[in-house]
């Protein structure tokens, strides 16, 4: 899931860590600013803030 928060600047949220690596391969020429990891009860959630290689 992609979603646009400020401007040029993205975020997509996983559940697994293959996901991340998967979208990370997919999109090598996107800016990566932040990967946040979250656990709450056993479950992963992965965000990766970016800015689009169009911008």
């Amino acid at each position: 899931m992609r979603e646009e928060v400020a401007g040029n600047i993205q975020i997509v949220r996983f559940h697994s860590p293959s996901g991340v690596n998967h979208w990370l391969q997919e999109n090598p020429d996107v800016e990566v600013l932040d990967i946040q990891l979250s656990i709450s009860d056993k479950r992963e959630s992965f965000m990766i803030v970016y800015r689009p290689e169009n911008n």
